[in-house]
This record gives C-alpha cells, sequence and structure tokens, in this order.
C-alpha cells in the first residue's frame, strides 16, 4: 500500500471516529431532555465530566454581608488524581491566605503568620469539596431516594438583560495567557430549543441572576414543599455558573461562579506549591 493510500486510510479512519463520536452525542442529548430535571442533571454532569481542568473566581454571598463577600480564585484538576487551590482575595483579612487540596493533604498557608498547617483527612475525597455545590450527583441521588422534588425552567433572553461580564484578570492566572476554547455539550443540536415562560427573572427577593436563556433548576424540600436551593445553568456548556441556598425560603447565600477558564493544561505541581521559608505546623 503506497504513502497516499495510507493517508487516504488514516483521513477515513479519522472521519469514522468523529462520526461515531457525533451520533453518540445525538443519542446521548435526544435522550436528556434539559427541561427534564433528569436530563438536565445528567447533561450538566457529563459537560462537568469533560472538564479536565478549571480555572474559576467563586464570590460567596450571606445575606445581611452582602458588603464584605468572600472571594476566591479556585484551580482545580478534575479526573482520577484530583487536586485544588483557593487564594482568598477577600475580604481584607482573609486575603492572601492559600488552601491547597492534594488528595486528603490539606495544606494552608497564612501569609500574616508566614506559618503553613498541614493536616491529613484520612477517608475524605477534600478536593472534591472545593466544588460541592457545584456537584448535582447529591442532589440527583436525594431527588431518586424521594427526599425531594425538582423543577426546571428556562430564562427567557431579554435586549435588556445583562450578559456575564468577560472579567478575565490575565495578571491573575496561574497558567499565562491562554484563551478558553469553550466546548458545549450541546454542540450538533439542530432543532430548536423549547422555549418555557419562566418565572425566574430577576427579583430582589431571590438572589438569583439567571443567565439569559440559561437554566433554572429548583430543589424543593419534599416533606415540607419548602425550597431549599436554586441553581443556574449555563446554556451552551450546561456548566453549574451561581447558586442560592435558602432556609425556611429565605435566602440565605449565593454564590457566584465567573472568571471561567477550562483545559489549559494545569500541572499538579504548580497550583500545589507554596512558599518555603514558613513555619510548618502539621495536625
Amino acid at each position: 500500500m503506497n504513502s497516499q493510500n495510507l493517508i487516504l486510510l488514516g483521513i477515513g479512519i479519522f472521519v469514522g471516529l468523529i462520526v461515531t463520536a457525533v451520533a453518540l452525542d445525538q443519542a446521548f442529548l435526544a435522550k436528556n431532555d434539559p427541561m427534564d430535571p433528569g436530563g438536565l442533571i445528567a447533561r450538566t454532569e457529563a459537560a462537568f465530566d469533560r472538564v479536565k481542568d478549571l480555572e474559576i473566581v467563586l464570590d460567596v454571598v450571606s445575606t445581611g454581608e452582602e458588603k464584605d463577600p468572600l472571594r476566591m480564585r479556585v484551580w482545580y484538576i478534575n479526573g482520577p488524581d484530583p487536586a485544588a487551590r483557593i487564594l482568598y482575595l477577600a475580604p481584607a483579612e482573609l486575603k492572601g491566605q492559600v488552601y491547597t487540596v492534594d488528595r486528603d493533604l490539606l495544606s494552608h498557608y497564612l501569609p500574616q503568620q508566614n506559618m503553613t498547617v498541614i493536616k491529613r483527612w484520612a477517608g475524605f475525597a477534600l478536593s472534591d469539596l472545593g466544588l460541592a455545590s457545584f456537584d448535582l450527583s447529591a442532589i440527583e441521588e436525594e431527588w431518586k431516594q424521594g427526599k425531594v422534588t425538582l423543577r426546571v425552567s428556562q430564562n427567557i433572553p431579554r435586549f435588556d438583560m445583562q450578559l456575564f461580564a468577560c472579567d478575565l484578570l490575565l495578571t491573575e492566572t496561574l497558567a499565562g495567557c491562554t484563551q478558553w476554547d469553550p466546548f458545549s455539550i450541546s454542540s450538533g443540536e439542530k432543532d430548536t430549543p423549547r422555549l418555557v415562560p419562566s418565572v425566574s427573572g430577576v427579583t430582589s427577593n431571590t438572589g438569583l441572576n439567571p443567565i439569559p436563556g440559561g437554566f433554572v433548576l429548583r430543589v424543593y424540600a419534599k416533606g415540607t414543599g419548602q425550597i431549599v436551593k436554586m441553581i443556574s445553568i449555563d446554556r451552551e456548556t450546561f456548566l453549574v455558573r451561581q447558586i442560592v441556598l435558602f432556609t425556611d425560603e429565605e435566602r440565605t447565600t449565593t454564590i457566584y461562579a465567573s472568571q471561567v477558564i477550562l483545559n489549559q493544561d494545569l500541572n499538579r505541581d504548580e497550583i500545589l506549591v507554596l512558599p518555603r521559608g514558613t513555619e510548618v505546623i502539621r495536625g
């Protein structure tokens, strides 16, 4: 077989793999309607599984403390050997503190005391805790057990709605200036999405600023019927972008995700590194 035939054979195999992948993806999409709670959760979980690593800024705002939010930049490596780094940006008394999570090993750097505290939590997947609120598997399990009920609505975009700002500060990134090459779990979907009237518009008492055209998953306690959580999910990437937590139907905490960068080949050694020359305390 000459070289030209080998090239054509290689192209044929490559095209065949793409067609197979698209067919599988279409079958998955057809099976999982995002307006159905199970379908939306399945798409969200599939989207997160396709993330190799991410860099994200999280703002945690407690009701009554809006002027003093907790802000952190998180680097996370997904997969069988996860790792995470959390850098506190605000408030002032926490700024500069760093947590690193390597399997069950938690390290905490306190710049004011020039001290690093290291503790091992046997049996706990600490790296998963940093993004626990953005993982829908626990909600799915409670739903299957009948502990909660779920409802999905779609926020209909309007011309006067403000999109998420693209406010990435390249000087604060760990891996340098790399452009996010976005992917979508819904790519290849040809049918026009079904728009459902929504009551999830921006209001002063929900604390939720849903993504225009995104999905909103509401979680209600089965026994009381009270809302306990609202989750805003990006329509294109199917990644969670905002969460509102409730107690006795009163908003208590809002978590915003912004400045998201995906799949920039983060290095474990880079995100786990801590300053040298500090006093080290092992717990």
